[in-house]
Order: structure tokens, then sequence, then C-alpha cells
């Protein structure tokens, strides 16, 4: 089933990985298909930043926008909103109604969710990463339930 609610612009931005050293992560620009009133989103606004798409999900009006960006395991859902220069990755689940904005770091198997509103500077992070001798490994990826 294709994507009905948003496209990538074909724009890419490669970052360093935030924990794991030697690791980059190439993000993708997105473009709205569709109308999302609650947060000012036409047909042709151009959105934030993804790893792919299982990060933001179809559904819903979640919604990844400005500068935001969210990689790994991580996704946006529901009517979740991700804004300004906050960052969603690990395998974080950001849900609800509940907004990351600023420059704000969701990380790590953490979840936000209902009406909870985090920004500028906030970290909320739950345990990210195993260790070997002291250096950050990544963990394979977990099964997701589709929604």
């Amino acid at each position: 089933m294709a994507n009905k609610k948003y496209d990538f612009t074909g724009d890419t931005l490669v970052i360093a990985h935030p924990h794991i050293r030697d690791r980059t992560v190439t993000l993708h620009r997105i473009v709205s298909k569709v109308s999302i009133p609650r947060y000012s989103v036409t047909v042709g606004t151009v959105g934030g930043w993804i790893e792919s798409e299982k990060n933001l999900s179809p559904c819903g009006e979640a919604w990844v926008a400005e500068n935001s960006m969210v990689f790994d395991d991580a996704v946006c859902m529901v009517n979740a909103l991700t804004t300004g220069n906050a960052a969603l990755y690990g395998y974080a689940v950001h849900r609800g109604s509940s907004v990351l904005g600023g420059t704000a770091v969701q990380c790590g198997f953490s979840q936000t969710a209902g009406d909870a509103k985090i920004y500028e500077g906030k970290i909320v992070k739950g345990q990210i990463y195993e260790t070997l001798n002291g250096v950050p490994i990544e963990r394979p990826p977990r099964a997701r339930p589709e929604y």
C-alpha cells in the first residue's frame, strides 16, 4: 500500500549518530501529500527529516515539521508532532497528541503520549544502548507492530 500522507523531496542530510561512534545517518526531507489542519500543514508543506518510512506513521495526523529529525527505530505516530530542531531516535515512541519541539531530544527506550509537551533542551530517554568495554553498541532492531 502506497503512503498517501507524505512523500520525499529528494533532499538528504547526513549526520553523525549522537550515540554510536563512527556511524552516520542519512535523513530524507518529507513533503505533505495531505492537509493536517491541527498543525497548519497543507498539501505541499515541506516537513522535517526522517530516515525511512518506518519513522512517521502514514495513519493519523502525526507530523515531522521544520528541521526536526526522526531516525533509528523511533516512530512518530497517532497525532504527535516533532518540530523545531527536536530529535527523536533510538527506539523512542512519540504518540498521542504530544509535542516534541525546540531543541528537545527523545531517545532510547522511551515513550511520550497524551498531551505531553517537551521543549527547549529537555531530554526524555530510556536505556539507549548496551556497552561493550564502555563503548556503546547498537542493539538489533525490534519487531514493531503495524498500525
